[in-house]
């Protein structure tokens, strides 16, 4: 009976061990499934600055349209609001 008993626990983690990996498996093919890639894959996304310097001047830029003492973040805004 022990030995019964035994190798039902065996096949019970057995299989969970199956369903799983399975599971596992279908969570990465939805995940490769879902992602988007570009048409051309040399072509580089429109709003990805061309350089570090880009990227720098974006940033100045978006500092000068806010003026000193508005530099808190909208969720901070409209907490104290």
């Amino acid at each position: 009976m022990t030995e019964t008993l035994a190798q039902v626990s065996n096949n019970a983690l057995y299989s969970a061990t199956v369903v799983y990996a399975l599971a596992m498996l279908a969570h990465v093919a939805e995940w490769a499934m879902a992602r988007q890639l570009p048409a051309d894959p040399g072509a580089v996304p429109a709003t990805a600055p061309a350089s570090a310097d880009a990227a720098r001047g974006l940033l100045v830029s978006a500092a000068a349209l806010v003026g000193p003492g508005q530099h808190r973040r909208a969720a901070d805004r409209r907490r104290t609001s």
